[in-house]
């Protein structure tokens, strides 16, 4: 049995062809919007069992050496009611901090524990071409501004 054309997957494809042309209707036969995909959203995927935008290996520093291999990072962009984005890092023995992200993409301050010390520790951030540089008390992190921004 043959469907008819308005049950068929050709109106998505269709919409999805139209959208890098702008905003506009789609509709059916008779007139009614199927889809206004100037009303759309972009979205952004997760990784699969994460919750995360986007994971990464990055550039860390912990206890003041270098890490071999780098840390795990995990962003998830959009975190904060304004925007900003919360990276996730674990180094290799098991160690977490995040690290907040305004929505400029320049981070502006990390989950300092006061059990391990770090209340007392400086916090910086910088940005060098398209890297980001954490500098928390003797802990390090650099990643590419892709990581959080996904431009």
């Amino acid at each position: 049995m043959k469907l008819p054309l308005r049950y068929s997957s050709v109106p998505i494809l269709a919409a999805a062809f139209l959208s890098a042309c702008g905003p506009q209707a789609v509709s059916e036969e008779d007139g009614e919007p199927l889809l206004d995909i100037g009303q759309m959203k972009p979205v952004d995927a997760t990784v699969p069992e994460t919750g995360y935008h986007a994971t990464a290996t990055i550039a860390c520093t912990v206890d003041g050496k270098p890490v071999e291999g780098g840390c795990m990072a995990g962003v998830v962009r959009g975190w904060g009611e304004d925007g900003s984005s919360l990276v996730d890092i674990t180094a290799p023995d098991g160690r977490k901090r995040a690290i907040f992200v305004g929505p400029d993409g320049i981070p502006f301050g990390a989950d300092n524990a006061q059990a391990e010390g770090a209340t007392q520790w400086d916090f910086a951030a910088s940005r060098e071409g398209d890297k980001v540089t954490v500098t928390l008390g003797p802990e390090h992190y650099r990643w590419p501004d892709a990581f959080v921004d996904r431009e």
